[in-house]
This record gives structure tokens, C-alpha cells and sequence, in this order.
């Protein structure tokens, strides 16, 4: 939980450009058309290649769709090298993600 915030965080503050590739992939690969009121968090971990794995549903927003569409944007976002392998200089092997999906807010927060 919380040692992932900082992480989190770490990442946004050293790595800016990384950061923000990972919300705008995630966001591209985020396919809902249903209410904009879901709310849904989802684990991941980011492998050094820059490949997607562990995708779990850490809190539910009662929609199955829309927790599928949510777990479904975290492997998208890891196929076909659209996130990039993991900063040289960070010095994990596997980064851990939770991203929170709000369609209302457009966009996760990380």
C-alpha cells in the first residue's frame, strides 16, 4: 500500500516522462462506454522489458464489465513495447502499480 505510493511518486518525480506514457497508455487502452460514475482500482506489475503482469482487481466497482475493461487497459498497455522497458536508473526489476480507473475524472492518478 503505502511503500507503493512512494514508489509511485519516486516515478513521477525522477522519471516524469515515463510517468505520464504509463497514464496515457493505460488511458488509450481503457475501452468503457457505460456510466461514468465506476470507480475501480487495479494492481499490476511492470516487468524491466516493459511488459505487464500480476494484473489483479484490488477493489471492484460492482461492474463486472467495467472491472474487466480496467485489467483489460493494464495488459494493453503493456503489449507491443507501448511502455517501454523500465528506466536504466530505476533500480527494480519489477515496478508494482496501483492505478485507480475514475471515466469521470479521465484518467488514473496512480
Amino acid at each position: 500500500g503505502e511503500d507503493l505510493n512512494v514508489r509511485l511518486e519516486g516515478l513521477r518525480r525522477d522519471f516524469p516522462d515515463y510517468y505520464r506514457n504509463i497514464i496515457r497508455q493505460i488511458d488509450r487502452c481503457f475501452r468503457w462506454t457505460g456510466s461514468p460514475d465506476l470507480r475501480a482500482e487495479i494492481y499490476f506489475v511492470i516487468n524491466r522489458d516493459g511488459t505487464v503482469s500480476d494484473v489483479d482487481i484490488i477493489e471492484s466497482s460492482g461492474n463486472f464489465r467495467f472491472d474487466i475493461a480496467a485489467a483489460g487497459a493494464a495488459e494493453c498497455a503493456g503489449q507491443n513495447g507501448r511502455l517501454g522497458p523500465l528506466p536504466a536508473e530505476l533500480p527494480f526489476d519489477r515496478f508494482e502499480i496501483r492505478f485507480k480507473f475514475e471515466p469521470r475524472r479521465r484518467g488514473g492518478d496512480g
